[in-house]
């Protein structure tokens, strides 16, 4: 949660899936990670937007 605190949604990827590694079961772990993986998706989805602009003539 302190990686999406600070903005750092990959390396908060990475630690929720370390996290559910070791505890496979864990409800919130998999919120979590889901509601990562959405922010991650949502930026790409506003990065491809962005770049199409830039070369639509």
């Amino acid at each position: 949660q302190a990686h999406i605190a600070l903005n750092d949604i990959d390396a908060a990827v990475e630690s929720f899936q370390h996290a559910l590694d070791l505890e496979p079961n864990d409800g919130a772990i998999k919120r979590e990670l889901a509601a990562a993986k959405k922010k991650i998706s949502n930026r790409r989805d506003k990065e491809r937007k962005a770049y199409a602009r830039m070369f639509q003539p």
